[in-house]
């Protein structure tokens, strides 16, 4: 199942009337072959005539199960809603603007890319991830500060970037656990041998010190574990130095 919400600044008793058409305007922006979208309820959020609606979507017909491909396009479209790189365009006199748009379930989890200060696209891999017990939509708010408590904690250095991408095994940006897979590059792109030895003793050595991040924002870190390829440099020994000739008599 596939379920995601959003807010209204309109009361509930307004929109009563236009479930169909909410439901026509939703597919029309977001949706995929072969699904429908279904409102599955719509109540008072905390704030004065607004209302939260929860909807989902259903394969269509029934009996035939939504296709891989639809999933994947149908799940970058809601991440990109939720992220706020792409906007929920309804009928305005109507509905008028939607807002906090979130992702309550998807099959198969979701992994959300925060806006980063360099291109992830530069990563080729993920040196090591922990798990806090925050939603994803609680860490992408503070990824600014988790990036900078991140960057303290590591002891890393002026010109040396991190990366982090987020995961919720339930695909949910509202619930608990997340994953946070995170990645260290230099300014050339790359990162020297003995560097990255430094990095991963400085992750192993860093439980006591929760990472560098503050209990209070991020809560406990657990199950920090170093991607084989950086677990491998605890490992390597130091080049050795070429043998120099002796001077001639």
């Amino acid at each position: 199942p596939v379920h995601a919400c959003f807010t209204l600044q309109k009361p509930v008793s307004e929109l009563v009337d236009h479930i169909q058409k909410l439901e026509y305007d939703i597919y029309e922006e977001i949706g995929v072959p072969e699904t429908k979208v279904a409102i599955l309820s719509m109540h008072p959020s905390g704030e004065s005539n607004s209302t939260n609606v929860v909807f989902g979507f259903l394969s269509n017909p029934v009996h035939r199960p939504i296709s891989p491909v639809a999933l994947s396009v149908l799940r970058s479209s809601l991440i990109e809603l939720f992220l706020r790189r792409s906007n929920l365009t309804l009928t305005t006199p109507i509905f008028g603007q939607p807002s906090k748009f979130e992702i309550l379930k998807f099959r198969g989890g979701i992994t959300v890319i925060p806006v980063q200060s360099a291109s992830i696209f530069q990563i080729t891999q993920f040196l090591f991830n922990f798990t806090l017990y925050n939603s994803i939509s609680e860490i992408e708010h503070k990824c600014i500060e988790l990036r900078d408590q991140l960057k303290y904690g590591l002891h890393l250095r002026s010109y040396e970037n991190l990366f982090v991408r987020l995961t919720n095994k339930n695909g949910s940006t509202m619930s608990s656990p997340v994953i946070v897979q995170a990645s260290v590059m230099d300014s050339f792109g790359n990162m020297l041998p003995q560097r990255l030895k430094q990095l991963a003793q400085t992750i192993t050595h860093s439980p006591a010190r929760n990472l560098g991040l503050n209990n209070s924002d991020f809560g406990k870190v657990k199950s920090i574990s170093l991607s084989s390829y950086l677990k491998g440099t605890l490992h390597a020994s130091p080049p050795t130095p070429s043998p120099t000739s002796a001077p001639q008599p």
